[in-house]
């Protein structure tokens, strides 16, 4: 029994001890980072710990590395390096702790008028509300990007901020208040000749229609979506999504295919699988 506890308690200070030659070797670059390019490279050091996603070891190393700077009051960098480990927390699935990294970060940032910072947090803070199913919270942080763009002429943002809460407002199943963000979004995408954007609102209308359960409107929308998506060969949204709406939608209207299975006996396949699998429409 006591040589399990000493290994047990040679291994929790074996990975103390490693996260925290890990986090020195971070600090040490990023503090003796001579260009933009350097600190950038320290700052990706703190993106990988989190790879594996949701390991343990690295999301020490990377609070140590924080801990480091808050210690220090260091302020910029605190923010900084919060908003860069809050991201892959949500990855991780611990939207608290993202929440907890961030939100104290609000006023410092619009004071110091650091307008990507500001619409980092306030779409981080957004997403993990989102996440974790608070949409009422998340629609209030889109709702201050929008009047943040407002203010900035940001067109890129106003366009995220209305087509995030229009996605919202899909989910909570009120998809009359959806529409009309959606509409706010397209109409200013269009203005700004923006093609790339109107391929991810043609996805938000056609979601906010099928919460209408209004699937034949939503099926052209979802079409135009996935073929822009395709032709782009964009990474900004991911083509799944859109294709599980496809086989939704054609699940509710009904529309199968008929396929025989290995025995010989008839099987009814969504077409929305078998469009999956083909990888056209």
């Amino acid at each position: 029994m006591k040589a399990i506890l000493s290994i047990i308690l040679f291994l929790i200070v074996a990975q103390n001890l490693y996260s925290q030659t890990k986090a020195d070797s971070i600090i040490f670059k990023y503090e003796n980072a001579k260009s933009h390019e350097d600190t950038t490279t320290a700052l990706r050091d703190v993106y990988k710990l989190f790879y594996p996603i949701n390991n343990a070891q690295s999301r020490r190393t990377a609070l140590k590395v924080l801990s480091h700077f808050k210690r220090k009051g260091d302020i910029e960098t605190e923010v900084q390096m919060s908003l860069a480990i809050s991201m892959k927390l949500i990855e991780c699935g611990d939207y608290n702790g993202a929440l907890q990294l961030t939100i104290p970060h609000e006023e410092y940032l619009i004071k110091r008028q650091v307008e990507r910072g500001v619409f980092t947090l306030f779409s981080t803070v957004a997403e993990a509300y989102s996440y974790s199913r608070n949409y009422d919270n998340a629609l209030v942080y889109y709702n201050k990007i929008i009047d943040y763009a407002s203010d900035k002429h940001d067109t890129y943002w106003l366009i995220y901020g209305y087509d995030r809460i229009a996605y919202m407002y899909a989910i909570k199943k009120v998809p009359d208040s959806g529409l009309v963000y959606s509409q706010k979004a397209m109409t200013i995408a269009m203005d700004a000749k923006d093609g790339e954007w109107k391929i991810y609102l043609w996805a938000t209308i056609a979601k906010n229609y099928m919460a209408a359960e209004n699937y034949d409107l939503a099926l052209p929308f979802l079409r135009k979506s996935l073929k822009g998506i395709v032709a782009e060969g964009s990474f900004y949204y991911s083509i799944i999504p859109v294709y599980n709406d496809l086989a939704e939608t054609f699940l509710n209207m009904k529309v199968y295919d008929s396929k025989i299975n290995q025995k010989g006996n008839p099987t009814r396949i969504k077409r929305g699988i078998i469009t999956i699998l083909r990888i056209s429409l």
